[in-house]
């Protein structure tokens, strides 16, 4: 779900689901300036795409976009469920994109234009890792490190 970029940081929410009628247990949360996580297609592997535009390996040097959320505020107006334009809305905190534990050149981070509250992080990979192995992707923003996924690269 999107928490909506109207509500003050800082406070907390008082979360309930709603599936076909039932309610689930309310659940109180703090909200953050950013909570940056990592989607992942199957729990671990990370929702990374390579830089001809597929769910695969990535190779060394080439450029890869991650799939996140929690990333925080943009520059740029999109209100809450709408949208993200076709113009680019970068995130105001930078992002940090770590393969390995190395820090590699990130290119942009923010609203993946097309979508709803999904950000993408734009990165190359490191060129001095060896292939044909699968590493920890991580990212960090303010301070607060994603939890590590895995992409292979080649």
């Amino acid at each position: 779900f999107q928490i909506p970029h109207e509500v003050q940081i800082g406070s907390s929410l008082v979360i309930q689901a709603e599936a076909d009628g039932v309610r689930g247990p309310s659940v109180r949360v703090a909200t953050n300036e950013v909570s940056p996580g990592i989607f992942t297609v199957d729990g671990k592997r990370g929702a990374v795409i390579n830089h001809v535009g597929l769910l695969d390996a990535v190779e060394r040097g080439n450029y890869a976009v991650g799939f996140a959320s929690g990333l925080g505020a943009v520059i740029g107006d999109v209100r809450t469920g709408e949208v993200a334009p076709s113009e680019l809305r970068p995130t105001v905190a930078p992002v940090e994109v770590f393969v390995n534990g190395a820090l590699c050149p990130t290119l942009f981070a923010g609203l993946s234009p097309g979508f709803v509250g999904l950000y993408q992080f734009n990165f190359q990979v490191p060129m001095d890792l060896p292939s044909a192995s699968t590493y920890a992707l991580s990212i960090r923003q303010l301070g607060r490190m994603s939890t590590g996924v895995s992409v292979t690269i080649r």
